[in-house]
């Protein structure tokens, strides 16, 4: 139970953390669609007030992501994982909602709800095109590493140092976290195009209505 508590507050924070970023770069995204330019400062200016909606969303979630580190015995193993993946997927769109909306935590759980049931098709080919990129990005920025440095074999640079098992982790999240500052930014800037492209199709807005109110701090 210990390492599931840890698991647990570890995917809460790291949950928060990814809904502030897109947040962030939701702020870059809808700046460039109206060809204007945003300094980061004006970024978090505009991310912070949102923090508290950002933080109840990130717990909400977390706590139903929790549940895949329950144990399960087969053949039941693989359902956490598989309800994990979907909690994922119903509520993709919940930082984006804060952010260019100006909504509560649970309207954003709810519109977000809303948006992937409406456009579930394509949302899913553009899911999968995003794997096989990340797929392939994955492979050279984790996989030659992996062969030079050392990965769970302890072949490599690790292996031959000899270094334990504490340190080999630590090198793996520090390569993986710099790694994460590379692609993310990909993947939110996809996502949030995606978001207006849903908008303007299924509500009938434009994108400069919605980018608009997102400059002036989400109001209307």
């Amino acid at each position: 139970m210990t390492e599931v508590a840890v698991h647990s507050c570890l995917a809460i924070v790291l949950g928060i953390t990814n809904l502030f970023c897109a947040a962030l770069f939701s702020k870059s995204v809808s700046a460039c669609l109206l060809g204007k330019e945003v300094s980061l400062r004006e970024a978090y200016a505009f991310a912070l007030p949102k923090l508290r909606s950002l933080i109840l969303a990130g717990l909400i979630v977390s706590i139903m992501h929790s549940i895949s580190f329950i144990p399960a015995t087969e053949p039941f193993h693989i359902i956490p994982q598989v309800f994990s993946l979907l909690v994922s997927l119903v509520f993709l769109f919940v930082p984006y909602a804060i952010a260019i909306e100006n909504v509560s935590a649970i309207s954003a759980l709810k519109l977000s709800w809303k948006m992937v049931r409406s456009d579930s098709g394509n949302l899913l080919v553009l899911l999968l095109g995003l794997f096989a990129l990340l797929v392939i990005w994955v492979a050279v920025v984790v996989g030659i590493p992996m062969k030079v440095v050392g990965g769970p074999a302890q072949s490599g640079i690790v292996g031959m140092c000899e270094f334990d098992s504490t340190t080999r982790n630590a090198f793996w999240i520090l390569h993986n976290t710099l790694r994460s500052f590379f692609d993310s930014p990909f993947v939110y800037a996809v996502l949030i195009v995606f978001y207006y492209d849903l908008r303007v199709r299924k509500e009938g807005f434009t994108i400069e209505m919605l980018a608009e109110r997102f400059h002036r701090g989400g109001k209307s």
